[in-house]
């Protein structure tokens, strides 16, 4: 047996074991995301699903507890002390693996910073219709020569002007596709021509224009689809969000049953060691009375060999301390590498029975993949829209009217309020038409999407009926476990009996029709009969608790968040 290896008769002693230190801390969460794939189904596309189950549908969608059988194993307290594997140990409940393995996992930090990072980009296509500041200003100083004396009405030879202008405003985009812009012209003219007046001119110029799209780019529907394809986008990043969630779930969870049941066939391998030495030290010590050579030689064969497995075993519970350790990824524990981690928990062993057509009509409904399938349709549908929009020619109406005011000076301030007191507004109105000759891009672009929507409603029939056959899979598995666990108890009690009657043969000597050595060997044999049967149950075991979460994430129920 390994140095330091505890026997099941000293796992009583706890000193050097401390426990996991709880947090406040709380894991990323979905609340005010938990919307049910009905909410998406607009179209009404679960319908015919839903519908091959309506028959069979009864009240409940959850998994109904039938009975409890007594399934409780001589091992199942001592699973939970230390081993001696090493020096300390560290007690874990599941619930702590699991809530530190979501805080702390890296996929799970990777996959809940996703949502925030799409949401900057609908900010960001919203920010589309903010209203904008604009300013410009420029100043021009023209020295050229004269070719026409009308040019400045004198005799000089060459023009010479100074211009400065200052231009500001607001301007947005409206929802609609409208473009509405509010600007404030102030300016300095003056040059050498005797037909500038007044001279050292300051001008002042308030417009205001507008752009109503008729045809290409009108509607509310068409400006706002950017924002509402970064929303599905972002959507989509919590439907992964929950996927990934509860694959890391399953995982610790299996992980945390894995190193439950590495522990328990270790201790199945230390008692069986155990009883063979037990019989190899009774055989030396009856070596000079009744004890002949080969039932020692035997003894001592089946020791060597149970030592090697409880080598074996010792290394399966290492690598499932370090795989439990690596998905919880939790700062200390990962400093604790030398401490043995100690389930808090056994599996549970109530028998369940689910209904197949409630838990494919409760997938449809909570199935994060099946909701980023919808989310891919109504992106794609909505694209498809805007295509047809795109369609069109591009048709504008313009409409603009302006005041000015003049003033001699250089004087701004009276040429500001010269444009309100004199004279009166001036408008223009008008359209503008631009449409390519035949409009291939637009056709094009409108072909792709309705090629990419095709393809996304196989996708979704692909999802579906992939989803519908891992539930259905699940849920057999959870029927099997079920009877696998009860056989398995069954097969574990008549191993027993036989052992027990065969230690008692081994007591009170055998009779007179049977030879001691083959009681030896009909001991022995049931020893490795009952270990390994003690073995299958423990399997039946896991097997049973995975079948239980693996049916939940099956049907998308394994995190439900609540949005209050």
């Amino acid at each position: 047996m390994q140095r330091g290896l505890l026997r099941p008769s000293q796992m009583e002693a706890t000193s050097g074991i401390w426990t996991a230190p709880s947090t406040q801390v709380v894991p990323p969460t979905l609340a005010g995301h938990n919307e049910d794939n009905s909410t998406l189904d607009d179209q009404g596309l679960l319908s015919p699903y839903l519908a091959r189950t309506s028959n069979r549908r009864s009240s409940s969608l959850m998994a109904k507890d039938v009975h409890t059988i007594d399934l409780d194993t001589w091992w199942k307290q001592l699973v939970h002390q230390p081993l001696g594997l090493k020096s300390k140990g560290l007690r874990l409940s599941l619930d702590d693996a699991v809530t530190q393995s979501l805080i702390h996992a890296p996929q799970v930090l990777i996959a809940a910073s996703e949502p925030e990072i799409r949401e900057t980009a609908v900010v960001e296509e919203a920010s589309r219709f903010d209203w904008n500041l604009f300013w410009e200003t420029k100043y021009d100083s023209l020295n050229d020569p004269i070719g026409n004396t009308l040019t400045t009405g004198n005799n000089e030879s060459r023009f010479r002007q100074q211009e400065w202008y200052s231009r500001g405003g607001m301007r947005r985009r409206q929802l609609n596709g409208s473009e509405l812009e509010l600007s404030q012209r102030l300016g300095y003219l003056d040059n050498n021509s005797r037909f500038l007046l007044p001279p050292d001119q300051g001008s002042a110029r308030l417009e205001l224009n507008y752009r109503q799209p008729i045809g290409r780019g009108a509607g509310t529907y068409v400006n706002q689809s950017v924002v509402l394809l970064a929303k599905i986008n972002q959507r989509t990043a919590y439907d992964e969000l929950k996927l990934q969630m509860q694959s890391q779930l399953a995982d610790v969870t299996e992980a945390y049953w894995r190193l439950y049941l590495t522990r328990s066939e270790l201790l199945l391998r230390l008692r069986l060691f155990d009883r063979a030495d037990r019989i190899f030290k009774q055989l030396q010590g009856r070596a000079e009375v009744d004890a002949i050579d080969r039932q020692i030689f035997r003894a001592e064969a089946a020791v060597a060999n149970r030592r090697a497995e409880i080598a074996r075993a010792v290394t399966s519970v290492k690598n499932a301390e370090s795989q439990l350790r690596l998905l919880i990824n939790e700062p200390n524990l990962m400093q604790h590498g030398n401490a043995e981690l100690l389930p808090l928990e056994s599996p549970a062993l109530t028998m369940q029975s689910i209904e197949m057509a409630d838990a494919l009509a409760t997938a449809l409904i909570f199935r994060p993949d099946i909701a980023s399938a919808l989310r891919d349709l109504r992106a794609t549908n909505v694209q498809l829209g805007v295509g047809k929009n795109e369609l069109l020619p591009k048709l504008d109406f313009l409409v603009g009217s302006y005041v000015a005011g003049l003033d001699a000076d250089s004087d701004f301030t009276n040429s500001w309020l010269n444009q309100f007191k004199d004279g009166g507004p001036g408008y223009n109105v008008g359209l503008e038409f631009e449409m390519p000759i035949g409009n291939r891009a637009a056709l094009s672009r409108q072909r792709r999407r309705q090629l990419q929507l095709a393809q996304s409603m196989q996708k979704f029939k692909l999802v579906v009926e992939t989803a519908l056959n891992e539930v259905e899979v699940a849920v057999r598995e959870v029927e099997t476990t079920n009877q696998e666990l009860v056989g398995r108890r069954r097969s574990m009690t008549a191993a027993q009996k036989e052992h027990d009657y065969l230690v008692d043969r081994w007591v009170t000597l055998p009779g007179i029709d049977d030879s001691v050595t083959q009681l030896l060997e009909n001991l022995l044999d049931s020893q490795e009969r009952l270990a390994n049967e003690e073995a299958d149950f423990a399997k039946a075991q896991f097997a049973h608790s995975m079948a239980g979460i693996r049916v939940r994430q099956a049907m998308g129920t394994l995190m439900q968040i609540s949005s209050k």
